[in-house]
């Protein structure tokens, strides 16, 4: 492996190792200073003049501040779902409208290929962002060429997909601040990894989920027959 390839591949495993911290429960709390020196490097080598950016506003807030305020909203972005639909983070739900299904089932299979397990703090499934970033950036650090071929594999293969839809609903959200920075710089990332290796994205579109529209189908359905009921009661009192 030429050298340029050994530290272009450093460098693709420190953005998804950063990015894997952000997505995933409270895992920034937990590696606050390495994020904080990931985006220290970031900042000096950024892809572009936005990801220089964005990874400011993030810095001065893990140093001025913690990781408090971020991972809050984080929680309210990705995680609850009581007093407003969260944005999902799973491959599954894009791809089917539901979660556990064909992608996870996929990464599952590619977890048992390799050397590494999921470790058991993570109660997400496979196929969720935090899972994937962090797995690619492992298999980036081990730096063999099957290691290499698999990371390819599921940014192809799975983040590709739908890494899009991610970005488009974190910064349509008005609950996002800190988050719009942070899907900034996936996004960035994302277009660097489809140049770097040949993936051709796909189509720019917004996600249409398949629940909501179950929903209203559902909820027209019963507009209809209510208004059905009262004319017929109509008819009957005349």
């Amino acid at each position: 492996m030429k050298e340029e390839e050994i530290q272009i591949n450093k460098a693709r495993g420190m953005y998804y190792a950063l990015l894997g911290m952000f997505f995933s429960y409270q895992s920034l709390s937990r590696h606050r200073q390495t994020a904080i020196a990931i985006l220290e490097q970031i900042f000096a080598n950024a892809i572009n003049d936005q990801t220089q950016k964005d990874a400011q506003v993030l810095l001065n807030e893990l140093e001025a501040n913690g990781t408090a305020r971020i991972e809050q909203e984080f929680d309210a972005l990705f995680v609850d779902n009581f007093t407003y639909k969260c944005i999902n983070l799973t491959a599954s739900y894009y791809d089917e409208g539901w979660e556990f299904g064909e992608k996870c089932l996929k990464i599952r299979d590619l977890v048992l290929e390799s050397e590494f397990r999921r470790n058991e703090e993570f109660v997400e499934p496979e196929d969720h962002l935090g899972f994937l970033l962090m797995f690619c950036s492992s298999l980036l650090e081990k730096a063999n060429p099957c290691a290499i071929a698999m990371c390819q594999k599921i940014f192809a293969e799975i983040l590709n997909d739908y890494v899009n839809f991610v970005v488009l609903e974190t910064l349509k959200s008005k609950k996002a601040h800190f988050y719009k920075s942070v899907v900034k710089i996936l996004g960035s990332f994302a277009e660097f990894e489809r140049l770097y290796l040949d993936v051709t994205p796909p189509p720019l579109e917004e996600f249409v989920d398949l629940q909501d529209l179950k929903a209203q189908e559902k909820k027209a359905k019963w507009k209809k027959r209510v208004k059905a009921d009262m004319d017929e009661d109509t008819l009957k009192q005349k």
